[in-house]
């Protein structure tokens, strides 16, 4: 049996172990920024702050899990995705500790909102990209089971570290899931790199930044895309908690209740992309990620008229139900629109974009919220922009089509037996 044929075994067999890994990272590295509604109530109450000021903590780490994208991307190419997530998995764990000693929110904004929301990038990016390496067709799937271990996180997380800080406080909170944290180690351990791809830490050929993809158009639409979407989503989970206390009778269990319904559904729309994926996307991923970012949209704007309980429930569902949807779609459309030896890079900049909307969104909110005294401003904002998304992800097609149109005689798009994607994929690269 050829060395070849060997190599292929063993990536097909260990395939399953690092699926495994990308599951806890996602559970633990992503699930724990997930929890950002809990510690802003904890921090609202310690430090007696205003809104916004406060929600600066959890925005700049949720800013940083996703727009320190093309650093951990860049180091991820440059030294393997293994040895990025271990060194993510520290960061994250000395800003876990740090904040323990937290005097005042300043102190949070460094530990909690720098070194944590970095570390948790360095774990997320690589896990995201090296699904691309072990899984083909089954890719779809990968990355919905994969990326579920968040709606996971999300599902057992927030009323587990409401209970620990009950009993323990913030600081004990931090303290505890930094020991959390400290196991991602073992899972970088496992996501050794493929085979079959050679024995080198990174394949030399490979663009280690990929800066033709900023003279794409429709990627540059992509990253409006993201940046809009991750406005809303951060926005919801962060203040949902904080609003239901508005309902009379509604206790810090019942608002933690929310997000793991959120959770929940979470893992419902993950789950369905996962088992019916190849179905569902008879559809174009395209299409399917612009519904689910409208719905989500419309989702969070209702919100903003509820003065229910129920209601605010099953809002939630209906929310998470869509962000499941939408989140592994990122991956998919990046794949398919930009191919897979560009995921990498492509991954790091749509996530440094998700990373703006992260840090914008927050104190926007918490701002409108001191000026309005009211939530309904804050979730009509969130809303809006996801259904903003939308409708910019529908322009892309357009887009292309009349680029194809427009394209000279030399392209020979009008004579070309290809797809229009093709014609438009041609010119980028003649233009570039």
């Amino acid at each position: 049996m050829s060395k070849t044929r060997c190599a292929d075994i063993l990536d097909r067999q260990w395939r399953w172990v690092v699926l495994s890994a990308c599951f806890l990272n996602h559970l633990v590295g992503v699930g724990i920024p997930s929890t950002g509604g809990v510690y802003y109530v904890a921090f609202l109450e310690a430090f007696g702050t205003g809104k916004s000021e406060t929600a600066w903590i959890t925005s700049i780490n949720i800013g940083l899990l996703f727009g320190a994208g093309p650093l951990a991307s860049y180091f991820a190419n440059r030294f393997g995705h293994r040895c990025c997530v271990i060194v993510g998995t520290i960061i994250g764990m000395v800003g876990l500790l740090g904040s323990c000693l937290a005097q005042d929110i300043y102190w949070l904004y460094i530990s909690y909102g720098i070194l944590t929301g970095t570390g948790s990038c360095f774990i997320y990016i690589p896990t995201v990209a090296i699904i691309g390496d072990y899984f083909d067709k089954d890719k779809n799937k990968a990355h919905a089971i994969s990326a579920s271990g968040t709606g996971i996180g999300n599902l057992i997380l927030p009323p587990l570290l409401t209970k620990v800080i009950d009993f323990y406080g913030w600081r004990g909170s931090f303290f505890i899931t930094a020991g959390l944290y400290m196991h991602m180690i073992l899972c970088g351990l496992l996501m050794r790199p493929v085979a079959s791809h050679g024995a080198g830490i990174h394949n030399a050929d490979k663009p280690v930044l990929g800066v033709s993809l900023l003279s794409d158009w429709s990627f540059l639409l992509f990253l409006c895309n993201n940046v809009l979407l991750t406005i809303n989503i951060t926005v919801y989970y962060i203040f949902i908690t904080d609003y239901s206390h508005s309902i009379p009778n509604v206790s810090h269990e019942d608002s933690a209740l929310l997000l793991s319904i959120f959770g929940i559904a979470v893992v419902a729309g993950r789950v369905t992309f996962a088992l019916l994926g190849s179905r569902i996307l008879i559809i174009d991923s395209l299409y399917l990620f612009a519904i689910s970012n409208i719905v989500c949209g419309v989702s969070a704007a209702i919100a903003a008229i509820t003065f229910s309980y129920s209601l605010l429930a099953v809002i939630s569902a209906f929310f998470g139900l869509s962000v499941g949807l939408e989140i592994p779609l990122i991956a998919v459309v990046a794949t398919d629109r930009f191919g897979t030896d560009r995921l990498t890079s492509a991954y790091g900049y749509l996530m440094f974009a998700c990373g703006v909307g992260g840090v914008a969104g927050p104190p926007l909110a918490g701002w409108l919220y001191e000026l309005t005294s009211s939530y309904t401003a804050v979730f009509c904002l969130a809303g809006t922009a996801d259904v903003l998304a939308g409708v910019m992800i529908l322009l892309i097609p357009l887009f292309e089509r009349r680029l194809c149109q427009s394209a000279s005689d030399s392209l020979r798009c009008e004579n070309s037996s290809g797809t229009k994607e093709q014609c438009y994929t041609e010119m980028v690269v003649t233009t570039v």
